[in-house]
């Protein structure tokens, strides 16, 4: 019995993901195939973290933390380091290898700093009028409790602040305001072929398929949204809450 070894499950199945991103870290495999690895690891840890750290969250809420006994505390501090560094290898993994592997042969996902001006004409375009009407803009105030936030959604935050000509006595006031990222339409927005050319039709012999992601049009042109403020900071951001919903069956 002396040798007898104990694992904790949640450290187990952290390590079990993290033979997931091995897959995705091969070099040998197609890019979108080590993107699909890579998007599991994504998915696997959602569902990780709505199961398994809410339930040990709420036992340290029911339970309280011991100062002589921090096991579950000790627990998630362990989670977070090995989590982190799964992250950071997946982030690396996506940003330096798979993404200019898949640009090699064609498939390019443009940042911001990447839009042509025909290409940031279109996508202003296509913001204004596909959109734009489907974003309804929260502003969160100290005071008021946080307004209800979609599970699994990704959402826009800005931190807004008046323009000085519309306002001049506001000083530094600040507000935050949110909006969750519309499902439709797609997250992914596809470039027309014609806006990858220069004007120097011999730079680029074969069209490439570019495309963007939608936050990234949210965020380069919320200003739509708050007429009178200055964006001073911005953010995309998920919530993924406790997995376990309990049902109070005595209650009419």
């Amino acid at each position: 019995m002396d040798d007898l070894v104990t694992l904790n499950r949640e450290l187990s199945w952290i390590d079990f993901n993290e033979r997931v991103l091995g897959e995705g870290l091969r070099p040998e495999l197609p890019p979108l195939e080590r993107l699909k690895f890579l998007s599991i690891v994504s998915s696997n840890f959602d569902e990780f973290f709505m199961v398994r750290v809410a339930s040990i969250k709420r036992t340290m809420e029911a339970e309280g933390v011991d100062p002589s006994d921090q096991g579950d505390l000790e627990l998630l501090r362990k989670i977070t380091q090995k989590v982190r560094g799964i992250i950071e290898r997946q982030s690396n993994a996506l940003l330096n290898e798979i993404i200019p592997e898949l640009a090699e042969g064609g498939l390019c996902f443009l940042s911001p700093d990447e839009w042509s001006s025909k290409q940031r004409d279109y996508l202003e375009s296509y913001f204004v009028r596909e959109v734009y009407p489907l974003l309804t803009p929260l502003r969160i105030d100290d005071a008021d409790p946080l307004p209800s936030i979609d599970n699994y959604s990704l959402y826009a935050a800005f931190l807004l602040g008046m323009e000085s000509d519309q306002n001049p006595e506001a000083g530094e006031e600040e507000h935050v305001s949110i909006l969750r990222i519309p499902q439709i339409p797609e997250r992914i927005v596809w470039l027309p072929r014609e806006t990858g050319f220069t004007e120097d039709i011999l730079s680029e012999i074969a069209p490439k398929s570019n495309c963007v992601l939608l936050e990234d049009l949210l965020i380069s042109w919320g200003s739509y949204l708050y007429p009178g403020y200055v964006i001073k900071e911005s953010m995309i951001f998920k919530v993924n809450k406790d997995a376990d919903i309990s049902v109070d069956e005595k209650r009419e």
